[in-house]
């Protein structure tokens, strides 16, 4: 265990779930057929008395470009302390791991698998278990500590949703989202660039809103986003 400035007490096996700046967000809360806050999560581990954080993520590749936009998508499992993993994003929170969860079991399974070197699942395959996405490593670790299990939930049905994500190559039918672990009952704690939780949750009630919006029959992902040769997600003005 460990203090956190003082705030509050971190130990190993709490899940962080954090909220990205960037507009990769907008586009994780498109998928399931509901609205969830936060499009990340990782595991805290206290070493030594310092909390590290194990996730697992990807990034884009500018060389070579190839014709599946995955494909462009190179990424890896991570250990970075507390602070370090929390200040690029916009918000986290911290939640106890679900019932029945042996934290120290959990971090070590998290520990052991990044010296494993796993390679990361741009194609968000709950299915395989060969590679994996960030809610993936994390839901796997949580059923080999004894956790209770969270199974993938549907996907939106929305015309425009189903072909995109038929484009890019992942399910078209479940998604793992990073929202479903954050139990009210196992709240720890927030950090983040809201100065308060309220402020962070007036910001999760605007992307609900898009949300709703956005479930209507009639819209279409190109109204809301653009995407450059690059593979860059742009977000269209009036959106902003």
């Amino acid at each position: 265990t460990a203090s956190y400035l003082g705030m509050f007490e971190v130990h190993s096996g709490q899940l962080i779930l954090t909220e990205s700046p960037d507009n990769s967000s907008l586009v994780f809360l498109l998928a399931p057929a509901q609205f969830y806050p936060f499009t990340h999560m990782g595991v805290i581990s206290v070493e030594d008395g310092v909390p590290w954080v194990y996730d697992i993520t990807g990034d884009i590749k500018t060389i070579p470009i190839r014709s599946r936009p995955m494909d462009n998508i190179d990424g890896r499992m991570y250990r970075r302390q507390l602070h370090e993993f929390v200040i690029p994003n916009l918000y986290a929170e911290i939640y106890e791991p679900p019932e029945g969860t042996d934290p120290e079991k959990l971090a070590l399974w998290m520990r052991e698998t990044y010296r494993d070197h796993v390679p990361f699942d741009a194609y968000f395959n709950w299915e395989d278990h060969e590679s994996f996405f960030c809610t993936e490593l994390v839901e796997l670790g949580i059923r080999q500590a004894g956790g209770k299990p969270h199974e993938p939930v549907p996907t939106s049905k929305q015309p425009s949703v189903q072909m995109g994500m038929k484009w890019l190559g992942v399910p078209t039918q479940i998604a793992l989202p990073a929202g479903i672990y954050a139990d009210p009952t196992r709240y720890v704690g927030s950090l983040g660039q809201f100065r308060t939780r309220t402020q962070a949750y007036s910001y999760f009630a605007g992307k609900r809103e898009l949300y709703e919006r956005f479930s209507q029959p009639d819209q279409r992902l190109g109204f809301m986003f653009s995407l450059s040769s690059m593979g860059v997600i742009g977000v269209r003005p009036h959106i902003t």
